[in-house]
């Protein structure tokens, strides 16, 4: 992908500084062919060692400030896709009142790379005030936070039940949700992230085509190689579901 990111950048400042601006697939620094099949309802995806590698990332000051964020981390190991969804007429609003429902992951389905078919994978997710906390009510907004943090318990099925972390950070109409473990995650007997080792980001953008949706996996804990091998593309099946949850979840 072509990067022009000093063009972009001082676009931007321009264009946040307008009322009600809105933005093309054209102004996110894809080549022509990458927006070409972006619109064909293609998935672009890549797996990078650094985080200035990545190839996809929409190129927002939002989006840029949220890969810096994730840069302090120092993954060693990312996997990003990009998807293009036909999706419009959303307040952000309501867009994000909606993803803030995070109980609604349960029963969420991905493709089993190991099954060659369709099974659940996450099977229940509780909101709670806190890592081990108690249940709590889902709290809604009536104004868009710039950041909002919020605790659950997710029984998956390949890491069992285990702590999460979602973090919701928000900027003029674009939103950004970054799911982290809470603690040790083990795939069998094999340990695959520590402790806030396992960040999975989501980043969405309006724009007049639609919504152009980014999806972003990364762990600062380099996985055992028998489990590296089927990485990318059981990590890119897991991306795929959560994309699917947030078309379900448009307003």
């Amino acid at each position: 992908m072509t990067k022009k990111v000093l063009l972009t950048t001082l676009f931007f400042l321009f264009t946040l500084s307008r009322a009600g601006f809105t933005l093309s697939i054209h102004d996110l620094g894809y080549s022509s062919d990458d927006v070409q099949l972006l619109l064909a309802g293609n998935r672009l995806n890549n797996l990078v060692g650094s985080i200035d590698q990545l190839d996809y990332l929409p190129q927002t000051l939002f989006a840029l400030n949220v890969r810096d964020i994730l840069a302090q981390q120092h993954p060693r190991t990312l996997i990003e896709a990009a998807y293009f969804l036909p999706l419009r007429g959303a307040s952000t609003l309501n867009l994000f009142n909606s993803l803030l429902n995070i109980e609604s992951l349960s029963g969420l389905e991905f493709f089993s790379r190991g099954e060659r078919r369709v099974k659940t994978l996450i099977h229940t997710v509780t909101v709670v005030d806190g890592p081990g906390g108690q249940p709590i009510t889902i709290p809604s907004v009536t104004t868009v936070p710039s950041r909002l943090v919020l605790y659950f318990v997710q029984d998956d099925e390949t890491f069992g039940v285990a702590n999460y972390r979602a973090t919701f950070l928000s900027h003029s109409n674009q939103l950004a949700i970054t799911i982290t473990n809470l603690q040790v995650l083990r795939q069998s007997i094999f340990r695959v992230a520590d402790n806030e080792s396992m960040h999975t980001t989501f980043i969405v953008v309006p724009i007049n085509e639609g919504v152009l949706l980014y999806g972003l996996a990364i762990n600062t804990r380099t996985a055992p190689f028998v489990v590296r091998n089927n990485m990318n593309e059981s990590v890119l099946n897991r991306l795929d579901a959560f994309k699917n949850w947030f078309v379900s979840r448009y307003p």
